[in-house]
């Protein structure tokens, strides 16, 4: 008896993490245009950047995972490739809001410290398996000023798109 309650337990449990774990996943990757309202000297005004996203909406909340990638030269001129993790989280399905937070990995030249965002976008279905994400967000992050030396508060305006599998 001892065995069969202890292998339903078992089953109960798998079973609720897999109900628990079926929701909407999104795997995808986009294109940002980014421009700097209060650039600083020796950054470029504006740029592209790349990104790949996951993305777990169940309900009306959930949350997002990026990886942004800055190509050579696109933040300011003889730069290296810059990589950007960030994390959101998310209120709303098809029209949503989100705030998040991002760093910037690269080159010595960059500050060490935090981005922070605002996102506002639309994220509606093409096919029942693909959905195209169309967004724009506020970017705050300090950036250091080579002339100056010193640090400087930048804020940015990205406006993206993605394509994303729903999974």
């Amino acid at each position: 008896m001892r065995k069969k309650i202890t292998v339903l337990c078992v089953v109960c449990f798998i079973t609720s993490l897999t109900t628990f774990a079926a929701g909407p996943h999104q795997f995808g990757a986009g294109i940002n245009y980014w421009k700097l309202q209060d650039r600083p000297s020796g950054y470029d005004k504006d740029g592209f950047s790349y990104y790949g996203l996951y993305r777990y909406n169940p309900k009306l909340w959930g949350y997002e995972i990026d990886l942004e990638y800055y190509p050579e030269d696109s933040i300011f001129s003889d730069s290296d490739a810059v990589w950007e993790p960030q994390a959101y989280v998310l209120v709303g399905k098809w029209v949503y809001g989100a705030a998040g937070v991002g760093w910037q990995f690269g080159e010595s030249k960059l500050p060490n410290a935090p981005t922070y965002y605002l996102k506002a976008g639309f994220n509606f279905s093409i096919f029942p398996f693909m959905k195209l994400d169309i967004n724009a967000q506020y970017k705050y992050q300090k950036l250091k000023d080579f002339e100056e030396d010193k640090d400087v508060n930048v804020d940015a305006i990205t406006v993206g798109a993605a394509l994303s599998i729903a999974l």
